[in-house]
């Protein structure tokens, strides 16, 4: 669990070596990976993809399969968010939406919806779909904590940005500079 822990700090850091390091040390211990697998190698599928923009999505969504099948959001949201960030990298914007669209659905007002936050928002604002998040909001504020704080604040301020886009730019900035502070650099690029 800690090296599965350490590889996705490390992938939010962008310090992607050192993930694919912790996902390979993970490996040796076939019996820890159990549900974390699809979590681990959709990472492993996501950094390839963002580095040369070239992906397996078959491969990624029998990941996303194999953890919808374990009904646990622990393996749920984080392959399904790999799975919008390989989507994102290769252009596949049908799978970008699908999954998106997944994470919110699966995850309601769970803490797991703001571990995906970040390349969720960006997915469905790209889309169109920003507003599938507005009932989940104010019960997501619940989760009061630094994270969650500057997530929400990116999806507020893109939500307000057709009225006040200067004000919206200044919010997304604050947001994304509180993300860089917390080593989320990942988060920051995307509410950036």
């Amino acid at each position: 669990f800690l090296r599965q822990t350490l590889a996705t700090d490390y992938f939010e850091m962008g310090r992607w070596d050192e993930s694919l390091a912790q996902i390979e040390a993970f490996r040796q211990i076939p019996e820890r990976f159990a549900y974390l697998y699809a979590g681990a190698v959709g990472m492993e599928l996501a950094i390839e993809a963002c580095r040369s923009g070239v992906g397996d999505p078959d491969r990624m969504d029998e990941l996303v399969a194999e953890s919808v099948e374990l009904k646990d959001l622990q393996a749920i949201v984080p392959s399904r968010s790999y799975a919008v960030w390989q989507a994102i990298a290769i252009g596949d914007e049908e799978r970008v939406i699908r999954q998106a669209r997944a994470i919110v659905d699966d995850s309601g007002t769970t803490r797991f919806l703001l571990d995906a936050m970040a390349p969720t928002m960006w997915a469905l604002h790209a889309h169109g779909e920003l507003s599938l998040l507005e009932p989940l909001l104010q019960d997501l504020r619940r989760f009061d904590m630094p994270r969650p704080r500057a997530s929400l604040d990116a999806v507020d301020a893109v939500l307000a940005a057709p009225a006040d886009p200067s004000a919206a730019v200044a919010s997304l900035e604050d947001a994304a500079a509180r993300q860089v502070e917390m080593g989320l650099v990942t988060d920051a690029v995307v509410t950036r």
